[in-house]
């Protein structure tokens, strides 16, 4: 009766489904004893509505943490023949997020054993609307956008680096970003001579028209380092696919 989803992130360790982040228990109650009145149906209490619902199906109302990758969602939205028909591209679509996140393993291994080596990922946090209340009037104010870029090092502890602005302070832009990574890599000790970034994001503003999704960076007192997108054709970085 209710649609639902399944977290894409978790699906090897966890068959929970997702109803729809609108919906509560106590709504979707309402909702049952509406449909009991207009099928001339003796309702349950909500007492074991809530009962059997809590303990006879693995739903949760929490919402998974990253976004669905749109290539992989418009693939499961067709019909097991239109399936059939795409389904080398879509595996090809998997294969290159995989590449990607075994050399990002490679590289986490690889940093925790030469004292001189670092290797990082970086993503964009979803907007930030800030004041966030519920209270009427400010609910319905003007919200100043913040933006949140987080740099995650492979390297033991695996510090975590939060580069922070507003939207008066500048855009989502290639510029703001690279801004963040050098800021970065400025920081970094001066025994770490090699670098390896992976970069979970997709370059959607400031970006030269046919310009390179592969970006060398080059800093006075750091050797150039050269990162890679997990994927380029619009299935959004990093988003999990299967």
């Amino acid at each position: 009766m209710f649609p639902r989803i399944e977290n894409h992130y978790t699906r090897k360790s966890s068959k929970r489904m997702y109803p729809d982040p609108s919906l509560s228990i106590a709504k979707m109650y309402q909702l049952f004893i509406e449909y009991c009145q207009e099928n001339n149906l003796e309702p349950a209490s909500e007492r074991t509505y809530r009962k059997i619902f809590c303990e006879e199906f693995n739903l949760s109302f929490f919402k998974p943490k990253k976004d669905i990758c749109a290539t992989y969602h418009r693939y499961n939205q067709l019909t097991i023949a239109e399936q059939k028909k795409q389904r080398e591209g879509h595996d090809k679509h998997i294969q290159r997020y995989r590449d990607p996140m075994k050399a990002k393993q490679m590289d986490k291994d690889r940093s925790n054993q030469e004292e001189g080596f670092i290797s990082a990922s970086f993503d964009l946090q979803s907007v930030l609307q800030l004041p966030s209340s519920n209270v009427c009037l400010t609910y319905y104010s003007r919200k100043l956008c913040v933006y949140n870029l987080t740099v995650c090092e492979g390297k033991k502890p695996n510090d975590g680096h939060c580069f922070c602005w507003s939207e008066t302070e500048g855009k989502r832009g290639s510029n703001e970003i690279a801004s963040c990574i050098l800021r970065w890599l400025e920081k970094l000790p001066c025994s770490i001579n090699e670098v390896s970034i992976l970069g979970h994001l997709l370059w959607t503003e400031q970006e030269p028209a046919g310009g390179s999704h592969d970006d060398v960076v080059c800093t006075e007192n750091k050797p150039c380092y050269q990162h890679h997108n997990a994927l380029n054709d619009g299935g959004g970085q990093h988003a999990r696919c299967y």
